[in-house]
């Protein structure tokens, strides 16, 4: 049973991530939500974290400080952004914030959560 497990949401102000962050909550889950912006709605088992995943190079020790105090139960990684078009049509600049983002950020949040999963002997990753 997860009811009043702490997990981790990333993308969680918009889109899928709202919507999975809402249904977490409906389900008396405490959600840790990261995103760049504040989400428009409020509930008693939300904390917000802000922050820009495509920067977590620059934010780890922030965040690592934040989680260092929790229990984290696990970790919905669904921070992204996409455009459809052709690959010839993104620049060199545009193509790396895309990996940044869509591929570092949920190699480097798991990496900091594995050491945490295996010390309380329970977590998991989606």
């Amino acid at each position: 049973m997860l009811s009043n497990k702490n997990i981790i949401v990333t993308g969680s102000s918009s889109g899928i991530g709202l919507s999975i962050t809402k249904a977490l909550l409906k389900n008396n889950l405490n959600v840790l939500g990261i995103s760049r912006r504040n989400p428009d709605f409020s509930n008693k088992n939300y904390q917000h974290f802000q922050f820009d995943l495509s920067k977590i190079e620059r934010e780890y020790d922030k965040f690592r400080d934040f989680i260092k105090h929790k229990t984290i139960h696990g970790l919905i990684s669904n921070a992204g952004t996409g455009r459809l078009d052709s690959l010839e049509n993104f620049s060199p600049r545009q193509i790396s914030q895309f990996i940044k983002l869509n591929l570092n950020s949920h190699i480097i949040m798991t990496r900091l959560l594995l050491p945490h999963f295996k010390t309380n002997n329970s977590g998991f990753l989606i």
